[in-house]
């Protein structure tokens, strides 16, 4: 990747760059990362690349944190819940093709 197009974002408390990187990617902006606006503008380019902290706010939960399932499912659980959903669409093979029989099953 072209150094040119890395926009190395930077913060006191954010991403240190080393004097060797800072020679290769000269492109550096200050970004607040309380700053929500902008982190949508950094990550909305196309023709460069953001790399450092978007976005961090400590009193907002995070994404993980928040849809944490209330219970563990088993392999054998999600299985057993996939199988009984394909089932809905099976096609019976103890059925008959003549129209008595499907009008029964029905």
């Amino acid at each position: 990747t072209d150094p040119n197009k890395i926009v190395m974002l930077t913060h006191e408390n954010g991403m240190q760059l080393s004097e060797a990187m800072a020679k290769i990617y000269k492109n550096r902006e200050e970004h607040d990362p309380l700053d929500m606006e902008k982190a949508r503008q950094y990550a909305a380019l196309t023709d460069k690349f953001a790399v450092g902290i978007l976005y961090q706010n400590e009193e907002v939960p995070r994404y993980d944190e928040i849809r944490k399932p209330s219970r563990v499912f088993t392999p054998e659980m999600k299985k057993e819940a996939l199988e009984h959903e394909f089932d809905k669409f099976g096609i019976n093979p103890q059925s008959t093709t003549n129209g008595a029989d499907r009008e029964n099953h029905r």
